[in-house]
């Protein structure tokens, strides 16, 4: 699997921290294709072509939900509902370790007030799609009084309006 060969324009970044251990699942694979779980991750696009179509710049960026596209917010409130709130209608959202998860990005954004690393995001018609990075989103919103709700165990900090994020643009 030689991922980079294949997206020869996709920052190595990117590949390292989404790409790669995605496609090693059982589930994925590589290349993406109509008939592997890539939907999950590119939505309407599970193809290589599409990919190697995205066109990439690491920027600065205030994020705010409205700028995520629905489908992709309505995920976000499904992880906050089930790790700030504790109220889950999903089981896969709600194991142990997505919770692990979740508590590291909230502690390193509360310590640090930025992510540990970049979201990835593709700009589309509806706004920003997200890639990789629902979790440390999640925990951003919550910490930036996006999402509200009172979480004794979970302080709300001062985090960086501005964060660095991988932005993918369709190429012209």
């Amino acid at each position: 699997m030689d991922i980079q060969k294949d997206l020869p324009h996709t920052p190595k970044e990117i590949i390292d921290a989404w790409l790669e251990p995605v496609a090693w699942r059982d589930d994925f694979g590589w290349p993406p294709t109509e008939y592997n779980a890539w939907h999950y991750e590119l939505g309407d696009n599970p193809s290589l072509a599409y990919l190697a179509s995205l066109r990439w710049t690491k920027q600065e960026m205030a994020l705010s939900p409205d700028m995520i596209i629905r489908h992709d917010m309505d995920r976000v409130r499904d992880l906050f509902q089930a790790h700030v709130v504790g109220v889950s209608f999903s089981p896969s959202i709600s194991k142990p370790e997505y919770h692990d998860q979740f508590r590291q990005h909230i502690d390193h954004l509360s310590a640090h007030g930025a992510f540990i690393h970049p979201v990835i995001l593709e700009e589309v018609d509806a706004g920003l799609h997200i890639l990789d990075g629902y979790y440390r989103l999640c925990a951003y919103f919550y910490l930036g009084g996006y999402l509200q709700v009172e979480n004794t165990e979970i302080r709300s900090a001062k985090v960086d309006p501005q964060q660095q994020v991988w932005l993918g643009k369709q190429a012209s």
